[in-house]
């Protein structure tokens, strides 16, 4: 759709199988502005799934609603607990979503020294929605890994930010995000994680026949995925994957499309060196513009906010003084550092130098070891405990994350970005103002640098990277 009257959240978009969805959150797809083309847009898109493979439960399926896309029955505690929690600030979420974000992003970044970009946002959404169906030990170390330190405030927090989108998606941008849970056609779900999963994430449930078509079931989770991003994330889910025992895939997908706020002039734009990661100086097109822009100088580094139109999000490019301090600044990088680092600007008269990139994967990055190291190792043992999510099959009901997946695509252009990322967790079973005019500053990112895409009010972090060779 396309004028003045949609909002952000799409999560209960039709799925690419021609079965249709369980009833249970809200349906929205909404898309402000007008629609840019090709490069021309800012397109960001992301995406969280969360797979859980488990022994089959007695019950063949679940009783759904007209009303409240309840499955399973029971009785209205659980809707109106949701409601209860939706009302409230995103900033604890925001502040959780940073802090993860950054702590993935730093455990990748010391594995290489290749481009790289996370969704801090959908990696923390769809844990989040995991983090529901958590007990015990095992909710212990996702709320230390998460940052939640009350989960019911944060749950809270993370429904907000779900509606601080939707308002941000009502200026001149178009702004979409869906979730859903992909559910094995046998598993019954327990009511209360049904109603707070479509009360605060909005998360409607759809049946899928993990048990009699592993394989298909993987192709269609990936097409919806496909469809959510633009077609911009393939072949999320790899090969073998999914399996019999495959029992719920949880998934996140958020994409934004829009335009500087103050747009690069193609005819500006030249070949100029870039001092690539280990490489002689490499020619990329490099764009220019002068105008007023947010910038700092902090210790070893420049930092410059770029908005989008309409203000509400911007992007923030953080170069270091050196072609070779890049290492040095990811590893300063923390959620204190960042703000220290935002806090610091401040409008100026900047003389913009940055290279058209593309950050495009060959294929997705495993992520299962990097959450173990983090801090939740049980999650991925057969003492993982997500009684929270299913009627328990034995003492913990079977089932414990097996393996995690993450892909980000990222493309800058002379009129805004592109952008696209999605994370898959398979989970099985155990059994089986005004200020003086000065001399504009000279920011010239011809050297690899960090960039991060913001909400520039709740500070809630959607994409997080770096570029070490913008044609790599």
């Amino acid at each position: 759709m396309r004028g003045r009257g949609p909002a952000l959240l799409s999560n209960a978009l039709e799925a690419a199988s021609p079965h249709p969805p369980c009833r249970g959150g809200r349906q929205m797809s909404r898309k402000m502005g007008k629609n840019a083309s090709g490069a021309g847009r800012l397109l960001a898109a992301s995406v969280l799934l969360v797979a859980l493979c488990g022994v089959p439960a007695a019950r063949a399926a679940e009783q759904e609603t007209a009303g409240g896309g309840r499955t399973g029955g029971g009785d209205a505690e659980p809707a109106e607990q949701g409601k209860r929690e939706a009302a409230a600030s995103p900033e604890l979420f925001s502040t959780a979503t940073t802090a993860l974000g950054i702590d993935v992003f730093r455990a990748l970044a010391g594995k290489g020294r290749g481009n790289l970009a996370i969704s801090p946002f959908s990696i923390e959404a769809a844990l989040g929605m995991t983090r529901l169906g958590a007990r015990g030990r095992t909710a212990e170390e996702m709320d230390a890994v998460l940052h939640i330190e009350e989960e019911a405030a944060f749950h809270t927090s993370a429904a907000a930010a779900w509606e601080r989108l939707e308002a941000v998606a009502k200026g001149p941008l178009e702004l979409a995000a869906a979730n859903r849970i992909f559910v094995e056609e046998r598993l019954h779900l327990r009511p209360e994680f049904v109603e707070r999963t479509a009360t605060l994430y909005h998360a409607p449930v759809e049946r899928t026949p993990f048990g009699r078509d592993p394989e298909g079931s993987r192709m269609r989770i990936n097409t919806w995925v496909e469809k959510q991003t633009q077609s911009h994330i393939r072949d999320l889910l790899p090969p073998r994957s999914i399996d019999p025992m495959t029992r719920l895939v949880l998934v996140d997908a958020l994409y934004f499309s829009g335009r500087w706020a103050s747009r690069f002039e193609r005819s500006r734009t030249r070949p100029a060196p870039f001092q690539a990661y280990g490489e002689r100086r490499v020619k990329v097109p490099m764009m220019r513009q002068e105008g007023t822009f947010k910038y700092a100088e902090v210790e070893g580094a420049q930092v410059l906010e770029m908005p989008y139109q309409g203000g509400a999000l911007s992007m923030v490019i953080v170069l270091p003084r050196e072609p070779t301090g890049l290492p040095a600044l990811e590893r300063a990088l923390s959620a204190e550092t960042l703000d220290r680092w935002l806090s610091a600007l401040s409008p100026r008269r900047v003389r913009v130098s940055l290279p058209r990139f593309t950050l495009r994967p060959k294929r997705s990055i495993p992520l299962g070891s990097t959450l173990k190291t983090l801090g939740m190792p049980t999650a991925f043992t057969p003492e993982a405990d997500f009684t929270g999510m299913i009627e328990a099959a034995g003492d913990r009901g079977g089932l414990f994350i097996d393996a995690a997946f993450h892909q980000v695509f990222v493309e800058v252009r002379e009129e805004g970005t592109r952008a696209a990322a999605a994370t898959a967790v398979v989970i099985r079973t155990r059994g089986g103002g005004g200020h003086r005019q000065l001399k504009p500053v000279v920011f010239r990112a011809d050297r690899p640098f960090l960039f991060l895409i913001r909400d520039t009010k709740s500070q809630l972090l959607l994409f997080l990277g770096r570029v070490t060779h913008p044609r790599a």
